[in-house]
């Protein structure tokens, strides 16, 4: 199913076309804050979010289909093969926040919904932003993963801030998003490095 914003059928020139595909980490309830925020500055562009069937645990899907121009979801299935309408015109990509298992669907290349299909049509032009908690990622699989998909060429944006760990109370150092400000400074440049191909 898709939504589309109404918004969206008055313009008649996008500047670019982003699809930002949402998987089940706890960072997904802010990413209608982030798409949100991305948006006002950068009005023109057709913003396209695809939602994990984990991430709609997460996020409030009224709230992030406000945020954007059009909203997909995996639980949906793929009909009519929307993946390839989709990546027409090499859209930019993004995996964020990106899970462990989205990460390894990635490096093993699955396409078993219209997330994986995009990924994979899109290859190294997805940029990935892991986000999970410290354990999870310095696992030697995670770390294994992302060591691959970076010789492959994918981006990976990632920074580590100080957090309290739940089971320990412990300060340690987590990968995390980052924050909003930084985040539409980061997907300005991916967007204006895939303009230059």
């Amino acid at each position: 199913m898709c939504w589309q914003n109404d918004s969206a059928s008055l313009r008649t020139k996008t500047m670019s076309k982003i699809i930002i595909c949402i998987s089940g980490a706890v960072a997904a309830y802010n990413m209608p804050v982030y798409i949100r925020k991305y948006h006002a500055r950068h009005p023109d562009d057709e913003l396209i979010c695809v939602v994990s069937n984990a991430a709609e645990q997460f996020v409030s899907l009224p709230v992030l289909q406000a945020s954007c121009t059009s909203l997909l979801l995996c639980s949906q299935g793929d009909s009519q093969a929307q993946h390839v309408l989709l990546m027409q015109n090499d859209p930019t990509v993004l995996l964020c926040p990106a899970t462990a298992d989205r990460i390894a669907r990635a490096t093993a290349g699955l396409g078993t919904d219209l997330m994986d299909l995009i990924i994979l049509i899109s290859g190294n032009r997805t940029a990935i932003f892991p986000s999970m908690n410290a354990k999870m990622r310095h696992s030697t699989t995670v770390k294994k993963n992302i060591s691959i998909l970076k010789e492959r060429g994918y981006p990976i944006i990632e920074e580590d801030r100080e957090a309290v760990e739940l089971a320990t109370n412990k300060h340690v150092m987590q990968p995390s998003m980052p924050s909003i400000e930084e985040w539409e400074k980061i997907v300005t440049k991916i967007v204006a490095l895939n303009k230059k191909g």
